[in-house]
């Protein structure tokens, strides 16, 4: 006998009543997994990108004319960018060696 996850507890929106969680996964393959996993570290690099740029805008205006906290400042938010450049250009990729990789 097969193992099978079973139903869902909470009906998802679009999906029928006691749809298996076996149903929704079927025909899945690595790629798909890869694809999830890629989105999703790309999506939170590029939050946590936003986060620190706005947090060194912080330190940026609250320097108060300390030049080693404006240079931190300017080295966060060049990182920070960096950063989001080098995730969206990992997208872009991924996107053209495999385009299912990016759903």
């Amino acid at each position: 006998m097969a193992f099978s996850w079973g139903n869902l507890e909470v009906p998802l929106p679009g999906l029928p009543k006691n749809t298996s969680i076996d149903d929704l996964v079927k025909g899945w393959g690595l790629a798909h997994y890869i694809a999830l996993i890629a989105n999703y570290l790309i999506v939170i690099t590029i939050i946590a990108g936003l986060m620190i740029v706005v947090g060194a805008g912080y330190i940026y205006m609250t320097a108060g004319g300390n030049g080693k906290q404006v240079e931190t400042a300017k080295t966060w938010i060049i990182s920070a960018v960096l950063g989001i450049a080098l995730a969206l250009t990992a997208a872009i990729l991924l996107s053209t060696i495999n385009p299912r990789l990016i759903p």
